[in-house]
Order: C-alpha cells, then structure tokens, then sequence
C-alpha cells in the first residue's frame, strides 16, 4: 500500500505565515532577514560549483578509488572531514 504525504500541512503553514507577518512588525522583519540571508547563502553556493573545473581535485572521487574495505572507509572519512571542515 502507498503511503501519501499529507497535503493539509503544506497549504496551512504558508497562509499561517502570510498571516503572522501581518500581523505583526517582528515577523516580516524576521521574515526579510531569513530570505535575504537565504539568498546570499545559494549565491555562494552556485559561486562554488561555478569555480569548479575539469581539473578540480575532488578528495571523495580519490578515496572511492581505493580497493581494499579498512582502508577505503579510512580514506572516505578523512575525505569527507575534509571536504566538511576546509570548504
């Protein structure tokens, strides 16, 4: 059987929210402020994969290279922390 997500959630919290910046001068503040910092982070993100190249050293496609299983783990974790913490 098909499970469906339901849809009376996804209608009422857009009006809900419609309402409570109305309503109040905090809420559309917050609001503004949520989408401008929104904004700003995709454009940095599509600034990153735009910088990206052909000859763009990727450190996951080199960990998954590796064949034999402690040491592929081994390669894809520091590879992912590094990816995470210097990005």
């Amino acid at each position: 059987m098909i499970s469906t997500w339901p849809v009376e959630p996804l209608l009422v919290c857009p009006g809900v929210l419609c309402v409570n910046s109305v309503l109040t001068a905090q809420t559309a503040f917050a609001e503004l402020v949520g989408c401008a910092a929104s904004c700003g982070y995709l454009a940095l993100v599509m600034r990153a994969v735009d910088a990206v190249t052909p000859d763009t050293r990727v450190p996951l496609a080199a960990a998954e290279r590796v064949t034999q299983q402690p040491a592929r783990l081994l390669a894809l974790t520091f590879a992912a922390y590094q990816c995470a913490a210097f990005r």
